[in-house]
């Protein structure tokens, strides 16, 4: 935190920006409010004053003193230059209403910090005038605000009992999205989120395990990294290439059994047993079941949200009711 112990400052104004000190009271509830605020405009346009050095007394009072620059609303910014009348034990002090306050950095972009001391509650107030205590949201997940430049950006906070319990934002492919209800949120005090960035490391670790898993059962872990670990070659990459295939291939079959497991309809399994002989299960499945059934090598991704789909080994198939 900065302290201007000075007994005045000095404001000027020029092209696009200006500055201002905010003199603050207590008002009888103890609430801090503005007494009175002196400053300049912007000194931009051929009719504008022009203002440089304009004294401005602190002596015995309190409050703040910034500028602004910018050449709009959407891209104006202000900054705080510093406090005056306050001592650092003062601004460190906790507020007993805590909230967050936004704060906007330039067109299209801002975010929202927490409030807890003096220090930052004042800057919220009347500074950014943005200021908002948690006791006024109700228990549960609140959308925040917050964006970052032209790109996916999201942020929740979860609120209980008028207190902040826990946060999540980002950008990007940090850009959280929620993975559990807010039911499940509030009782057990944290946020359930995810983003593209985890999920994608997530589900790599996740291929790389059952993938060494495979070749160990398989009898194939050694020779692997035996392959892996020598000289490059082109007889050793055609070697490799082959143990991966098979270990894939294994791997395939084994994630197809699992979703056959867990498909209580009975299809997939029905599918893959077919498949597997060389056999034709659709004539069957478009007698029984009715609709359209259609075969794929590659994934259908040109069909309806209407349509359920089956993945075995190399192979989709398509039904539309």
């Amino acid at each position: 935190m900065k302290i201007i112990t000075e007994s005045s400052v000095f404001l000027s104004n020029g092209f696009q920006s200006g500055e201002f000190v905010i003199f603050l009271v207590q008002d009888l509830e103890g609430k801090w409010v503005q007494e009175k605020r002196k400053g300049t405009g912007e000194c931009t346009w051929h009719d504008d004053e022009k203002i440089s050095d304009m004294e401005v007394s602190l002596v015995g009072k309190k409050g703040i003193v910034g500028c602004f620059y910018g050449t709009s609303a959407h891209s104006r910014q202000k900054s705080l230059t510093g406090f005056f009348g306050f001592s650092e034990e003062e601004l460190s002090e906790i507020i007993s209403e805590q909230g967050y306050t936004c704060k906007d950095h330039g067109f299209n972009a801002y975010d929202w910090e927490v409030v807890k001391t003096l220090e930052e509650y004042l800057e919220a107030r009347f500074l950014w005038d943005s200021f908002t205590p948690w006791s006024s949201m109700k228990d549960g997940i609140h959308k925040m605000p917050y964006q970052w430049g032209d790109q996916a950006a999201d942020s929740f906070a979860l609120i209980k009992e008028g207190k902040l319990v826990d946060s999540s934002t980002g950008c990007g492919d940090r850009t959280p999205y929620l993975t559990e209800s807010e039911e499940k949120c509030l009782a057990e005090g944290r946020l359930y989120t995810s983003n593209q960035m985890y999920d994608n490391s997530a589900e790599q670790a996740e291929y790389e395990n059952d993938f060494w898993s495979v070749a160990k059962r398989l009898g194939l872990e050694d020779e692997y990294d035996r392959l892996c670990r020598a000289e490059y070659s082109e007889s050793n990459q055609k070697k490799l290439s082959e143990l991966a295939r098979r270990i894939d291939a294994q791997m395939f079959h084994e994630y197809a059994n699992q979703r056959a497991d867990k498909d209580k309809t009975g299809v997939l399994r029905r599918l893959l047993k077919h498949y597997r002989h060389g056999q034709n299960p659709l004539k069957s499945l478009r007698k029984e079941k009715g609709g359209e059934w259609r075969f794929h090598r590659d994934f259908p991704s040109d069909l309806s949200d209407r349509a359920v789909i089956y993945h075995g080994e190399n192979w989709w198939v398509s039904w539309v009711k």
